[in-house]
C-alpha cells in the first residue's frame, strides 16, 4: 500500500500496481501516483482493468472534496463520465459545467449505469460538497426541463441522446462558434472539447472554404491538439501574429511537428515575429532526420537566395525593412527587391 503512495514509481511498476484492480491501490495511485487521464476515468467509474466492477473507496470520494482544483482540476472532472452518483455529486458540486452537451452526456451514462431513479435522485438533490448552502441545483433549468421530460418519457436515454445529438450538430456548432466574441470564443471552444464533444473538423474545413471563419476562432480551433492542418496554415497566413497572444497555439505546433519552419518562415507575419518565433522554440524542436537548424537554415536560405541574389544593397534594405515590415518573410523579400535590377539579384551556385 506504502508502495502506491509514492510519485517517483517507475512506470513498469505502476502497471503492475494498476493491474491489482485493488480499491485502496487505486485510491493512492490516484492521489500520488503519476497515472494517465484514462486511468483517472477508469477508477472513478469504478471500473477495473480485468472488467470487473473495483469499487471507488470513501477516502477517494473524501479527498476529491479537498483536491486543489488550481493545479489539480482534471483529477475532478475526471469523474465527469464516471456514471457514479456518489462521484457526480462531488464532481458537480467543485466543477462547473459549461455545455448542455456536457451535461446530457453526464445524465445519459448515469442513466445507463444506475437507471432513472438516480437521475431523479441527483436531480432532485440539495447538497452537493464545496457549494455554498442556498446557492442551488449546479444543474441549469434547461437541464431540468430536458431531465424531467425523460423521466416522463417511455425511453428517458433516447430521448436523452436526441437532446445530445441536437446539440452536437454540425451546423450548429459552427453556427455558435461563429457568433462568439473573439474574448470569449477560445474558451469555447475548450469548454466543448474538455466536456466530450468532438468537434466538427471536415465541417469546419469545409465552411471556411465556403465562407472563411473569423481570425479569432480560427486561432481558438489552432489551439486544439487534434486541430487538421490546413486549419492550422489558415490560422497562421490569417493575420499578424504576435508570440504574446498567439504562443497558445503556434509553439505546441511547431513542438509538435504539426507546423514546419518552412510553414512559419513563408506564411507568418510579421517577418520580425516568424524570425524570433524559429530562433525561440528551435531547442525543442522535434527530432528529425536532419538538425533542426539545418532545416531552417535550408528554407531561409532557399527563400533569401531566390529573392536577394548577391546583391549587398538588396540585402540591406531586407534587413532595414525586417524589424516593421507587417508581412511574411517572402512579402518583405519582395518588397527589398522592388526597386533592384534584375542582374543585382542573379543567385549563384
Amino acid at each position: 500500500m506504502a508502495h502506491a503512495s509514492r510519485w517517483d514509481l517507475p512506470g513498469e511498476t505502476v502497471e503492475e500496481l494498476l493491474d491489482l484492480d485493488d480499491p485502496e491501490v487505486n485510491e493512492k495511485l490516484y492521489l500520488y501516483g503519476a497515472i494517465a487521464r484514462e486511468e483517472r476515468e477508469r477508477i472513478l467509474a469504478g471500473r477495473g482493468r480485468g472488467g470487473g466492477p473495483v469499487p471507488v473507496t470513501g477516502g477517494l470520494l473524501d479527498a476529491l472534496t479537498r483536491i486543489d482544483l488550481r493545479h489539480h482540476r482534471n483529477w475532478v472532472s475526471a469523474g465527469m463520465p464516471s456514471g457514479d452518483p456518489r462521484v457526480l455529486r462531488v464532481v458537480l458540486g467543485r466543477i462547473r459545467t459549461h455545455t448542455e452537451a456536457g451535461r446530457l452526456r453526464v445524465l445519459i451514462r448515469l442513466w445507463e449505469r444506475h437507471g432513472p431513479e438516480a437521475v431523479r435522485s441527483l436531480m432532485a438533490e440539495e447538497e452537493f460538497p464545496g457549494r455554498a448552502a442556498g446557492a442551488g441545483h449546479p444543474l441549469p433549468a434547461a437541464t431540468h426541463k430536458n431531465v424531467a421530460q425523460a423521466l416522463a418519457s417511455p425511453d428517458g436515454p433516447a430521448l436523452l441522446r436526441t437532446r445530445l445529438a441536437a446539440e452536437e450538430d454540425p451546423v450548429r456548432l459552427i453556427a455558435v462558434l461563429r457568433r462568439a466574441a473573439a474574448g470569449t470564443v477560445a474558451e469555447r471552444v475548450r469548454h466543448l472539447a474538455q466536456e466530450g464533444t468532438a468537434l466538427p473538423w471536415p465541417q469546419l474545413v469545409e465552411a471556411h472554404t465556403a465562407d472563411p471563419l473569423p481570425v479569432h476562432l480560427l486561432r481558438a480551433l489552432a489551439q486544439q491538439p487534434d486541430c487538421p492542418r490546413p486549419l492550422l496554415l489558415e490560422a497562421l497566413g490569417a493575420g499578424p501574429v504576435h508570440r504574446g497572444d498567439d504562443r497558445p497555439w503556434l509553439v505546441p505546433a511547431m513542438e509538435e511537428g504539426r507546423l514546419t519552419p518552412a510553414d512559419i518562415l513563408r506564411r507568418c507575419g510579421p517577418a520580425a515575429e516568424a524570425v524570433s518565433l524559429l530562433a525561440g522554440v528551435h531547442t525543442h524542436w522535434p527530432t528529425t532526420e536532419d538538425p533542426w537548424s539545418y532545416r531552417v537554415y535550408r528554407e531561409a536560405r532557399t527563400l533569401t537566395r531566390s529573392h536577394l541574389g548577391t546583391s549587398p544593397e538588396t540585402w540591406t534594405r531586407a534587413a532595414r525593412l525586417l524589424p516593421t515590415f507587417p508581412g511574411p518573410l517572402p512579402a518583405l523579400l519582395t518588397a527589398a527587391t522592388a526597386d533592384s535590377a534584375p542582374a543585382d539579384r542573379t543567385p549563384t551556385g
